[in-house]
């Protein structure tokens, strides 16, 4: 079991991926657990099964008669090298940890970003893994009834939420999901409002494996580094690969970084501000991302920019969503196709061709998130945050080909932010 988290930290294009999977095929002689953010990374004929020459990936599927996670189950039972996504691993259950810690495997996490899963193995991450969320389903209103009702108790210690009521509770029960997560040991309330209820990856997931590195951009201050403080797990860098020199003057060269604009600069772009945004604002936010790919677009598919869904697409008829002129959408093969892109979307190639970049969100943590981690004395930081998510999502697009881009950044902040970051590069 590793207590140490191992971080290949490095700017986009300095090869990390590239590099941690030279590694494997340099290490013939370990199994392997490959974990993505994408299902087109780890299938069959995509990246990371396609890379490495001397071990091969087998990465769960559906059949007639499982699940991919029973498939899963199966494989590591076969001690066979796995390639699989964030979202499989993460859907591992606590209790089949055990079964498989004798294994040897060298467990990678391939994310943005994002981390981390597995029983016994050496895993390595390769962005951040979702480590720390909000819980959907249940209000506050049904945390005061489990607690009044002596359902739930939580720990001083650390806000865990433990199920010790002993009566049944089937699939049919509201509180099923909640009470599975507290069997888990994945579900905490924050110090400053006992309703605040977050979700935690299991520290197992981390922890049971032989060794455990994370392959990420700026580490120190995120997320996953400030969960891995709180759960007293230390970190240290991986150095058994090197990483390319990447050479700020030539980013700089192949960014145009156009000018503020005046308008749409001054409105805060939070997801708190779109939530209530008017028609009016919403349509100063489209013609911004419009003018600027009228005069910048050679062609519909240059266009890549991102906003919260919510108000890209709306699952409500009488919501107002942004609509570029000419650039909301286009039927392309007789399928729609958006030039959205979550602002959350790492580790991708697929938008590399995109070569106008209009970032049009002010980013940060989950309230709920950053309160957790704040109450327990490992505060995120929020500037590393916002600059980490905005370069990763900028990094889809053509640049990562060290080829030219327009980048427009409607926010103040968050234009700043990566202004301030680009001159120290």
């Amino acid at each position: 079991m590793s207590k140490i988290v191992e971080v290949l930290d490095g700017l986009m294009g300095s090869g990390k991926t590239t590099k941690i999977l030279e590694w494997i095929d340099n290490n013939p002689n370990e199994r392997f657990l490959f974990v993505s953010p994408l299902l087109s990374e780890v299938e069959e004929g995509g990246r990371v099964t396609s890379s490495v020459n001397s071990v091969t990936f087998e990465c769960p599927s559906v059949s007639e008669h499982e699940t991919k996670s029973d498939h899963l189950f199966k494989l590591l039972e076969n001690g066979v090298n796995i390639a699989c996504t964030h979202s499989l691993y993460l859907a591992v259950k606590d209790e089949n940890i055990n079964q498989n810690e004798k294994k040897e495997y060298i467990l990678i996490i391939e994310k943005e970003g994002n981390l981390i899963e597995k029983m016994g193995y050496i895993l390595i991450i390769d962005e951040e893994v979702n480590v720390v969320d909000v819980i959907d389903g249940y209000s506050r209103d049904d945390y005061r009834w489990l607690y009044e009702n002596d359902k739930i108790v939580v720990s001083d210690t650390d806000g865990m939420i433990s199920w010790v009521c002993t009566t049944a509770v089937g699939e049919d029960n509201k509180y099923f999901k909640f009470k599975n997560l507290c069997d888990y040991q994945a579900l905490y309330v924050t110090k400053r409002d006992s309703c605040m209820m977050v979700t935690h990856l299991p520290i197992k997931l981390m922890t049971a494996s032989k060794r455990v590195i994370v392959l990420t951009y700026m580490f120190e201050g995120n997320m996953l580094h400030k969960f891995l403080q709180l759960k007293g797990v230390e970190t240290t860098k991986f150095n058994e690969v090197t990483l390319n020199e990447v050479n700020g003057d030539e980013i700089r060269s192949l960014i145009n970084l156009l000018p503020l604009d005046k308008k749409v600069s001054q409105l805060s772009l939070s997801s708190t501000w779109y939530e209530d945004a008017n028609e009016d604002q919403l349509k100063t936010v489209s013609r911004y991302i419009s003018n600027v790919a009228r005069k910048h677009c050679n062609d519909f598919t240059d266009l890549m920019y991102t906003l919260p869904k919510k108000r890209h697409i709306s699952s409500r008829g009488n919501v107002n969503v942004v609509k570029p002129t000419k650039f909301y959408r286009k039927k392309i093969n007789s399928e729609w196709s958006y030039n959205w892109i979550p602002v959350q979307m790492r580790a991708t190639n697929d938008y590399r061709h995109k070569s106008v970049v209009i970032h049009c969100q002010n980013r940060f943590p989950l309230v709920a998130v950053s309160s957790y981690l704040s109450d327990y004395n490992c505060a995120i930081d929020v500037k590393v945050f916002a600059l980490s998510e905005m370069v990763q999502w900028i990094w889809r697009s053509c640049i990562r080909e060290n080829k030219s881009i327009v980048l427009a950044i409607a926010n103040k902040r968050m234009y700043n932010l990566f202004k301030s970051w680009l001159e120290e590069i």
